[in-house]
């Protein structure tokens, strides 16, 4: 299952995001302006017993930040948001040219 593309704006910059999920949840993330710059994250996933799987709001993933963990919603925009901007702020050298795929090897719960 696929998405359509996704707008969505962090600390005043333009986003596009999309998503794909079944046996993992591929989050792709580009900047608005240029879409040249592409950031593909990877998350382990435990789909819904359904087939074919019909909605990908079951993907939850763990994580972890300053000693706290806490539980993401990969289906919500404000969660989306939450990892741009993390991405933005912890790791600038992220968003240049090009295209990087990471494994997020967590499990979802």
């Amino acid at each position: 299952m696929k998405s359509q593309l996704r707008n969505i704006t962090v600390d005043g910059y333009a986003f596009v995001y999309w998503y794909s999920g079944e046996s993992r949840f591929i989050l792709n993330l580009s900047p608005k302006e240029n879409k040249n710059i592409k950031i593909t994250l990877i998350f382990q996933a435990n789909p819904p017993e359904e087939e074919p799987h019909t909605f990908w709001s079951f993907y939850d993933i763990s994580a972890q930040n300053n000693e706290i963990e806490t539980v993401i919603h990969l289906g919500k925009p404000k969660h989306i948001a939450e990892i741009i901007s993390y991405l933005m702020a912890k790791r600038q050298e992220l968003w240049v040219q090009g295209s990087l795929t990471f494994w997020i090897m967590p499990g979802i719960y």
